[in-house]
């Protein structure tokens, strides 16, 4: 009895079956997946510098003013804790990775305080200490944008924008919204106080 030998088309066939087979197994998971990974390279970017504007790294946990300062430039990459000041005649502006920009005037000092991406949402924190802010901020999907000062403070998430300036004081901020779509309805509260553009 003669047996049926495999030509050559078949044992390719098999081969690459045998192949595909092998590619297409999933690879064993490890016991723990690792949690989504944190990054807080390119959040920030001081894009433009005029007059008197210096900069500070903080330190490990928060921002310290008692660090030394630096002269800041356009295109400085901003780290989470670093701390910004600018002198008479300084401004300078910040843009953030995907949520708009900040425009800091004269005399003012503000601080990075949480600057990170995770899951590929944006969590950003600054604190006006002094001075004057403008803000064109509008978070983006999963992003959370939080402004504060001294003594108050606000969440933005999308859909909500922040067109608007804030002064910090000694006593007390001022918000001045720079467009009637600005922020300052507070969305969620429908307390809170509702002011039209040109209105502090």
């Amino acid at each position: 009895m003669n047996r049926l030998r495999p030509g050559p088309a078949l044992i390719s066939l098999s081969l690459a079956l045998t192949l595909l087979h092998t590619a297409a197994r999933p690879a064993k998971l490890s016991q723990s997946t690792p949690a989504a990974p944190t990054s807080t390279s390119q959040l920030a970017r001081l894009t433009y510098v005029e007059g008197d504007v210096q900069f500070n790294r903080g330190v490990a946990k928060h921002p310290d003013l008692q660090r030394p300062w630096e002269p800041a430039h356009g295109d400085l990459a901003i780290s989470q804790n670093f701390a910004l000041k600018t002198g008479e005649k300084g401004r300078a502006e910040i843009s953030f990775q995907a949520d708009g920009a900040i425009y800091l005037a004269e005399n003012s000092v503000l601080l990075f305080k949480r600057l990170a991406s995770a899951g590929g949402a944006v969590g950003t924190e600054v604190e006006l200490v002094s001075g004057t802010i403008s803000t064109n901020i509008h978070p983006f999907g999963m992003d959370i944008f939080v402004v504060r000062t001294p003594v108050g403070g606000y969440t933005l998430k999308y859909p909500a924008t922040s067109y608007e300036r804030i002064d910090s004081l000694l006593d007390g901020m001022a918000f001045t919204p720079e467009s009637d779509d600005s922020l300052y309805k507070e969305r969620d509260n429908p307390q809170s106080m509702s002011l039209k553009e040109g209105q502090t």
